[in-house]
């Protein structure tokens, strides 16, 4: 697919330390990604996988840590 980079940015009205545990949270995490699993040793460079379920289909998303 390339060189494709997501990004995202929204204001949260938590504190940051809660915000980001429930990013990097390893588990299903239904405030974000439609409940997809996360997976990833939060390390740069290391691969992250998003997997779930979306309107019926199984899906599964992968990326690697660039920035932290």
């Amino acid at each position: 697919m390339g060189n494709y980079v997501a990004r995202a940015e929204v204001d949260v009205a938590a504190p940051r330390r809660v915000v980001w545990e429930v990013l990097t949270s390893n588990g299903s995490r239904p405030e974000i990604l439609f409940g997809a699993r996360v997976s990833s040793d939060w390390r740069l460079g290391s691969t992250i996988t998003w997997s779930g379920e979306y309107e019926g289909k199984e899906f599964e998303d992968h990326g690697r840590i660039v920035e932290l």
